[in-house]
């Protein structure tokens, strides 16, 4: 790609508006155009050569803070330690980690360098950690080439966020796409972040099915913190997302923390065969159903005292039947021992009310 296309083509990208809005996602990871290896080592650029373009100034000159404001569409080397990851960017890094391709793009840059320019925005000022840039599209090529140490081609644009929203919705359109929690989690933070105000702005905005991006939401506001940390959600497609968040909100309190708990037992499932998440999680629910019909201990129990037969316990299904023989009604009134059981069950943090009494 010719310096003057790209420019030309970037310069335009956050005013286009692609034919139909975007609906759900298959994760996908694949290798981002422009990430492939010449077809020879011998076809490719040295960095050295890459550099000493005219229209790419030597990264050398990135490391004083005065040219950290460039002028808009400008082509630079900059090395890659000077570029931090914009806050608003659709990807993870556990994404990455999870992405069998990613191997593949790091042994391309390793061999060949990031082949097509990331997109960047200059600093008013150098950050705490002496970053001069921040990356607005190409955080997979960002990341693969500071794994590297490698410096990076990037063309400097000047955007606000909203801007800069709009080039990486539409700069992946065609590429590997982010994972569907990736982009649930980032539109979550455009809107709690003030980049957009509301969700009907953010869907016109990115040009996003209005009913796509409210369950995707709902995914990134009520998925547990439990499952966050347990399982692979940038592996799973935004179906099995939603689909998890519905069974859970359909249960409550102790039901749900137990539901939770459970999924977080199938975590080897879900990342073993990412695709089957939706049978996983029916799986996980019918599991618990099955146990919640089972009762600890044996079915029947007896126990005898120096009185005789005492007490009987019955366990089925889920139900307790407690027979209290002559051995305990010789030591305790019915009274003492409902109180007792009554007393146990409130401690236990249930709310009792006699709703019959018998007749005397």
């Amino acid at each position: 790609m010719s310096d003057s296309k790209a420019r030309g083509m970037f310069a335009n990208v956050a005013d286009k508006k692609k034919s139909s809005k975007r609906g759900p996602l298959v994760s996908q990871n694949e290798i981002e155009d422009g990430d492939k290896p010449f077809a020879s080592a011998k076809s490719a650029p040295s960095p050295s050569a890459v550099a000493s373009k005219p229209s790419a100034p030597a990264v050398q000159s990135e490391h004083s803070p005065s040219s950290a404001v460039s002028k808009d569409g400008e082509y630079r080397v900059i090395d890659s330690k000077l570029i931090r990851t914009w806050k608003f960017k659709d990807r993870t890094v556990d994404e990455l980690q999870h992405d069998p391709k990613y191997s593949e793009l790091l042994a391309s840059v390793r061999a060949s360098g990031v082949l097509e320019p990331i997109l960047v925005r200059a600093l008013p000022e150098p950050d705490s950690n002496g970053c001069l840039y921040e990356g607005i599209a190409g955080f997979k090529r960002l990341s693969a080439a500071t794994a590297l140490g490698q410096s990076i081609r990037a063309l400097v644009i000047d955007v606000d966020d909203v801007k800069g929203a709009v080039i990486q919705e539409q700069e992946n359109a065609g590429r590997s796409e982010p994972s569907a929690w990736g982009r649930a989690t980032n539109y979550l933070r455009l809107l709690d972040g003030g980049v957009y105000t509301t969700q009907t702005q953010l869907a016109d905005g990115l040009d996003i099915n209005k009913s796509y991006l409210s369950n995707l939401l709902r995914v990134a506001r009520r998925m547990p913190e439990d499952l966050v940390k347990s399982l692979p959600l940038t592996k799973l497609g935004s179906t099995s997302l939603i689909y998890m968040i519905t069974k859970l909100d359909a249960v409550e309190g102790s039901a749900k923390e137990a539901l939770i708990d459970r999924i977080v037992e199938f975590a080897d499932d879900f990342n073993a065969k990412p695709e089957k998440a939706s049978d996983i999680i029916d799986k996980a629910v019918a599991s618990l159903s099955e146990d919640s019909r089972k009762v600890a201990g044996p079915a029947s129990s007896v126990y005898q005292s120096q009185k005789g037969k005492t007490l009987t316990v019955k366990a089925k299904d889920n139900q307790v039947a407690v027979t209290f023989h002559e051995g305990a009604l010789a030591v305790a009134s019915v009274e003492d021992i409902t109180d007792a059981i009554t007393e146990y069950l409130a401690k236990k943090g249930l709310s009792l009310e006699q709703v019959q009494k018998k007749k005397k």
